[in-house]
């Protein structure tokens, strides 16, 4: 049963040809996410033409399973699902906050997807469940065409068209114009680091790096926790949901103008700032700062997540969540697991034979795929592959055999 049902969604994506439905366009749409820890509403804000589509022609149908939710584009005329991704919100996160049992508040989020031919039905949902859906005649719906000369750009790194590669764009935030030289050579330093960091570098011909010339009034970024403001460009913002740490861009469509003067694929936000934090969320954006002594570690680990999907390891560290994975359920990134069935592991093919499982934290398994419990803020009932990696402790351990697998497996997803 299940080779059949994999059988016919191998079917279903090798079988929807973009030519048919899409020109080379890109289609954005703004919405904007209000509820509690109970509800979720979404509404529309706006449609967007943008410019050219940077993903992948061939691989429109999501078959990864990763993210929290799903958006799904469907040809109105047939009915057929014609394109979908999968992503996590901001206000996801938030509702495992103990405040949002308290209030409710409004977070914006974006969705692109290539530019329809005809009429489509977008369709945001969590499993079976439909959370919001309208359709979009792009010939007749009002949208708006996105000012895309309205920035400088630069290439950091070009290895050929777009929808062929994997490609990121890297926005400045907190530099003021008076700080170009300084925001030119960080961006080019996490360039290179990405670049000659594993598993990118084995992969840098399939990839493009972008960036975006954005100044801000002012220096630094703001941290409203020691009453502190800054006028930048993208309104970016440390102590999201309390947490000193957490460093978040709240203000997503400025965020999606600046991006939008390239074609992209995912964002990076690098902060003109030496505090430590960051953030990353999948198929959103990961954010890391300029000048931290742990930066190069915090930028790898929050690409991490926004774009392999990878849950963090660690479960010491304090955080705003509650709960953030329910007992009883398996949560879909691919480096955790609650391991709810014994001998069903989602990453056992990585483990040795003569390995214990669960595996115990000692020297002699150290380097050795198992499974390690404590993981996704949890020091029980959720494990992780391997004693370390990079998405368990900061430094310059790299990712595990099972993260950087997932990593690649998200490379070849966006450039083939």
């Amino acid at each position: 049963m299940v080779f059949t049902l994999f059988t016919l969604l191998l079917a279903q994506v090798q079988d929807v040809r973009f030519d048919d439905y899409f020109t080379n366009g890109t289609m954005r749409v703004d919405m904007y996410i209000t509820g509690n820890y109970l509800e979720e509403i979404i509404t529309l804000d706006e449609v967007i033409a943008e410019g050219e589509w940077a993903g992948s022609k061939n691989n429109l149908i999501d078959y990864t399973g990763y993210g929290c939710e799903q958006f799904r584009i469907y040809h109105s005329k047939s009915s057929r699902m014609i394109y979908s991704r999968g992503f996590c919100t901001l206000f996801g996160e938030w509702q495992t906050t103990e405040e949002a049992k308290l209030i409710k508040k409004t977070f914006h989020n974006t969705v692109r997807f290539p530019y329809p031919k005809d009429e489509v039905e977008v369709v945001i949902a969590n499993g079976q469940k439909r959370l919001f859906s309208f359709r979009i005649d792009p010939l007749k719906h009002r949208v708006r065409n996105q000012n895309l000369g309205k920035y400088e750009s630069v290439k950091l790194h070009y290895s050929g068209e777009c929808s062929k590669k994997l490609d990121l764009v890297i926005l400045p935030e907190g530099y003021t114009k008076n700080e170009e030289k300084k925001m030119i050579e960080d961006a080019m330093r996490y360039s290179n680091i990405f670049l000659s960091s594993e598993p990118y570098k084995n992969h840098k011909d399939k990839i493009n790096i972008w960036f975006v010339k954005i100044f801000s009034n002012e220096s630094g970024v703001s941290e409203p926790r020691k009453g502190f403001y800054k006028d930048t460009a993208l309104n970016l913002t440390f102590n999201t949901f309390d947490i000193e740490r957490y460093l978040t861009a709240p203000d997503n469509k400025k965020v999606r103008d600046a991006a939008s003067a390239v074609c992209y694929d995912t964002v990076l936000i690098m902060v003109n700032t030496n505090r430590y934090g960051g953030a990353g969320i999948f198929n959103q954006w990961a954010i890391f700062p300029s000048d931290n002594e742990y930066d190069e570690y915090i930028f790898l680990h929050e690409f991490g997540h926004s774009f392999a999907g990878l849950a963090d390891e660690y479960y010491t560290s304090k955080v705003a969540y509650s709960d953030f994975y329910p007992k009883g359920l398996e949560p879909w990134e691919p480096n955790i697991t609650a391991y709810l069935k014994k001998g069903e592991i989602k990453w056992g093919n990585f483990i040795k034979k003569g390995i214990p499982v669960p595996t115990p934290e000692k020297e002699e398994y150290k380097s050795e795929v198992g499974l390690f419990e404590g993981a996704g803020y949890a020091a029980k009932d959720l494990y992780r592959p391997m004693m370390d990696c990079k998405m368990f402790s900061k430094g310059s351990v790299p990712f595990c055999p099972v993260c950087r697998n997932s990593i690649e497996k998200m490379i070849l997803f966006y450039s083939e």
